[in-house]
């Protein structure tokens, strides 16, 4: 559980910023599963707190948004997470022009079909990779 909680947005919170969330919520008149799942979830937008809380524009209108409000103020933030960008091993074809092609019509090959000698044609003329 620890180490799932560690990855989530609820790492950087604090009994004090349960408390405080909790007090202030109380007239919201949430259920309890709600409330726990906004303190471990902290959703920061109205499309992100609409499937925790069962018929929320039935049950709170307008009142949705200062629920969210509530949420962005008194927990804190996730810290960002520098994930490393994937690397892409796809490469667009230009044309003869040397300009890129349509987006509806652009090709991409691998690097292994860039690759000359790591291909041969099969008996549709196509490259392959052999290994």
């Amino acid at each position: 559980v620890y180490d799932y909680l560690v990855e989530s947005a609820a790492c950087n919170q604090t009994k004090e910023h349960v408390k405080e969330f909790l007090e202030r919520c109380k007239s919201y008149k949430l259920a309890k599963a709600e409330v726990l799942n906004i303190i471990n979830l902290r959703p920061s937008a109205l499309v992100e707190i609409d499937p925790i809380i069962e018929e929320s524009e039935k049950r709170f209108g307008e009142q949705l948004e200062e629920l969210v409000n509530l949420v962005v103020e008194v927990l804190p933030e996730p810290p960002t997470q520098n994930l490393p960008e994937p690397e892409s091993n796809e490469v667009k074809e230009d044309t003869t022009d040397g300009k890129n092609m349509d987006e509806d019509k652009t090709e991409t090959v691998t690097v292994e079909q860039i690759d000359k000698d790591q291909t041969e044609p099969n008996e549709d003329g196509e490259q392959i990779v052999v290994s």
